[in-house]
């Protein structure tokens, strides 16, 4: 089994192209199946955007901590878990009423993976957990 995945990344949107490609690496390294692969890469990729995009705008002196990604598999007898914990150092900011064609991130995580959201004055984290035999 793989160990742990930790990875760093800057507020930055130029940053998600090597955060995803590392995830993708370490769940193929696993032997996980490319299908599952690029489920839990894509809700992973949205739920960093919505973390960069969002969490920083208000509060832009914040960004410098980043955002915290880290990965890990959990093997039961019948059943593998995937979990990856999202986490950065800016201030909630509930959803737009009319987010017009954009503000789908969340709907996206939430068919892909069973993901909890919760905040504080720290920050927020996202943990997004996908199951399969």
């Amino acid at each position: 089994m793989a160990g742990p995945l930790q990875v760093h990344l800057p507020a930055d949107p130029a940053a998600l192209r090597e955060a995803r490609a590392r995830l993708a690496a370490w769940l193929a390294a696993a032997d996980y199946p490319q299908e599952v692969c690029d489920d839990v890469v894509l809700a992973v990729g949205e739920a960093l955007a919505n973390s960069i995009e969002h969490a920083y705008s208000a509060h832009p002196a914040l960004a410098a901590s980043g955002v915290e990604m880290s990965a890990e598999l959990h093997d039961e007898p019948d059943l593998r878990c995937i979990e990856i914990t999202i986490r950065d150092h800016g201030r909630w900011r509930p959803p737009d009423a009319d987010p017009g064609t954009r503000g789908h991130g969340m709907a996206v995580i939430h068919a892909l993976t069973d993901a909890t959201v919760s905040t504080d004055d720290d920050g927020t984290t996202v943990v997004l957990r996908c199951w399969h035999p």
